[in-house]
């Protein structure tokens, strides 16, 4: 059994309905959302690294025709022609559950997939190894969660589980009215996630777009698969930081520089003192 990785970052990167970009309304100009800085490095860069530096043995980086140019010019300085990054071109963007549907051919009965997303990190860099240690038997299904205040709710998946196993995914909900946890992280082991994932129905997204969600893909496979929550927050030190608007850019560098290192995390991680320290943390 092998585990695969797949960063998502075809997406449109659209603010609300103005059709301006993150990069646009950043000062960035065209730049994809996942390639605006963080410290020294795009923050894709981290999508990436949480992925290798957990134990994934190769990261699919799906992104759509409009983005493939840019996002592999933008990433070539830190991976070069690292064999353990692969661009799957899912074309026209449709959702993140059309993105996961266009890696059906890349996996294999038996293997496994980790799917995280090219605007969001995690501290620290290895904190998706609860999903990836240990083997799994069946048709099964982790969601890693981390908890969210109520007026965040309505940018995320919701769960909605007794502590571990899932009975509802709620899909950006508007009127949640309380805090809740939210999917960062996905672990399948099921190849139906490929099928659920092409026959979901899309819904229209803020944008006025309508798009085909993974979340939602998954609430369908809860009767038929062995789905279950894995708080990525369980541990005080893990944290969780994303790009869902370009107000919560403009504080992410600081806010990150403030509480982790937001440089080379390959090298940095690989230091035996920080290794040691970390260890003993």
């Amino acid at each position: 059994m092998s585990v695969y990785g797949a960063v998502l970052a075809g997406g449109r990167g659209l603010v609300g309905t103005t059709g301006r970009t993150f990069g646009q309304h950043s000062g960035y100009g065209d730049t994809p959302k996942e390639l605006l800085p963080v410290g020294e490095m795009p923050i894709a860069y981290y999508a990436v690294m949480n992925q290798l530096l957990s134990g994934v043995e190769e990261v699919f980086c799906v992104v759509s025709a409009q983005k493939e140019d840019a996002m592999k010019e933008g990433l070539y300085p830190y991976f070069g022609n690292d064999s353990r990054m692969e661009y799957v071109n899912q074309g026209e963007p449709g959702g993140t559950a059309h993105a996961v549907a266009c890696l059906a051919d890349k996996i294999k009965d038996g293997d496994s997939l980790i799917v995280t997303f090219g605007d969001r990190l995690f501290w620290p860099p290895d904190a998706l190894c609860p999903l990836i240690e240990g083997i799994r038997d069946g048709d099964s299904i982790l969601l890693g969660t981390f908890g969210v205040d109520a007026n965040e709710t309505h940018q995320h998946g919701i769960v909605e589980s007794d502590g571990s196993w899932v009975q509802r995914i709620h899909e950006k909900p508007h009127n949640y009215g309380k805090p809740g946890r939210a999917v960062c992280a996905y672990r399948f082991d099921t190849g139906k996630i490929f099928d659920a994932a092409r026959e979901v129905e899309a819904r229209p997204e803020d944008t006025g777009i309508e798009e085909q969600q993974l979340s939602c893909a998954v609430d369908g496979l809860i009767d038929i698969c062995d789905v279950r929550e894995v708080p990525l927050d369980s541990d005080s030190g893990c944290r969780e930081f994303s790009i869902k608007s370009p107000e919560q850019y403009r504080v992410l560098g600081s806010k990150i520089t403030q509480q982790i290192p937001a440089t080379n995390w390959e090298k940095y991680f690989s230091s035996q003192s920080v290794r040691t320290e970390y260890d003993n943390f």
